[in-house]
């Protein structure tokens, strides 16, 4: 689960799968954690086990499972 506030900051929780919550790991989350090193973000779309989310700026950040690129980095490799 994903949540953006107001202020463009970037929260989540529930299942880390393959690093979707973009937390630095794969644990699951009970509550809602801020991902960190982001610039201020105006939407955010969470997938079955990846996350995307798109800056004010225009910016996209993805992380999370990356089978069949799905992440868009150019490889099938995960990213927590």
């Amino acid at each position: 689960t994903a949540f953006v506030t107001s202020t463009g900051a970037l929260l989540t929780c529930g299942r880390g799968l393959k690093g979707a919550l973009g937390l630095g790991s794969e644990a699951n989350e009970l509550r809602p954690r801020v991902v960190e090193g982001l610039p201020a973000i105006a939407a955010v779309s969470a997938g079955y086990a990846h996350t995307l989310a798109v800056s004010r700026e225009g910016e996209m950040y993805s992380w999370g499972a990356g089978t069949d690129g799905r992440l868009g980095h150019g490889s099938e490799a995960n990213e927590l």
